[in-house]
């Protein structure tokens, strides 16, 4: 069961293990110190790019950060300079379980190593921090923040530590079209299989797996896929997977094949196909 501790900042100090890193899959990172942070904004039209990894801190956060990640800096920046009305601002008005400027425990400065984008879809998104405080408090930690679009920003609505292995991003939800082109192989029970995502959630290319069986290599196509188990970001070049994104997988035409999103500890199958040679 998630336990949901808002960075420590409703009554319970930071000494609950409360700094945190975020994995963005816009790939983002910074690092955070003891002033407020303000990172500028790669292009934010509704749609992430899930997985940045940058290097800054919370005062000068990385200038590949984008708006997703940017009140994640904010927020740090302004606990790194003791200023609470700045870190309130940072959460969604209707967030559940928001911090008041008088409930903040400030202790150590937090810099954030890396942010990825998990998941994003128009409105919301789920972002993984990786992070270490220093001072007081000498530890790393790994949070998920929920944000949510408010007035057309993005603001935080909820945080819970996942460094125990108690907490788990929230799954994707996508469409995936599968087509199955039967002409595009030399030999008659192979074929290239086109996977396309049509729609949900953005999703990290590096957390999204193609497994099953009858994955080949073909004869007469060069497909992005020709062994099993392979992640989407390192098949493609691509490190989010968006709607009309694509990704060909060579098989045979009983294959049976699943777009799998996997964390180091759990896996869930999104869509599924089965070739017409079942």
């Amino acid at each position: 069961m998630r336990r949901r501790r808002m960075l420590g900042l409703t009554g319970i100090a930071l000494t609950t293990g409360a700094a945190g890193c975020l994995t963005n899959p816009e790939g983002g990172s910074g690092a955070a110190d003891e002033h407020s942070a303000t990172p500028s904004d790669t292009a934010d039209s509704g749609a992430g790019t899930p997985t940045e990894t940058d290097a800054g801190s919370a005062t000068d956060a990385p200038s590949s950060a984008s708006a997703v990640t940017e009140p994640i800096y904010e927020l740090w920046g302004a606990y790194n300079d003791e200023d609470a009305g700045r870190l309130v601002d940072t959460y969604h008005p209707e967030a559940p379980d928001a911090p008041t400027e008088s409930s903040i425990p400030f202790q150590g400065t937090v810099t954030i190593e890396s942010t990825t984008v998990l998941a994003r879809s128009e409105d919301s998104a789920t972002v993984e921090v990786e992070a270490t405080i220093s001072g007081e408090l000498n530890e790393s930690q790994t949070q998920l923040f929920e944000l949510r679009r408010h007035d057309g920003e993005w603001k935080v609505w909820s945080y819970e530590e996942a460094g125990d292995g108690s907490s788990e991003p929230a799954t994707p939800q996508a469409v995936f079209e599968f087509e199955f082109d039967e002409s595009a192989a030399g030999a008659s029970d192979e074929g290239v299989l086109r996977i396309t995502h049509s729609g949900g959630d953005n999703i990290d290319a590096a957390r999204l797996y193609i497994r099953g069986t009858g994955i080949v290599e073909t004869s007469g196509a060069t497909p992005d896929v020709t062994k099993q188990d392979t992640d989407w970001g390192s098949a493609t070049g691509t490190t989010e997977v968006t709607a009309g994104t694509e990704i060909t997988v060579g098989v045979t035409s009983d294959c049976d094949i699943r777009v799998v999103w996997a964390t180091e500890s759990t896996s869930q199958t999104l869509a599924s196909y089965q070739g017409p040679g079942n």
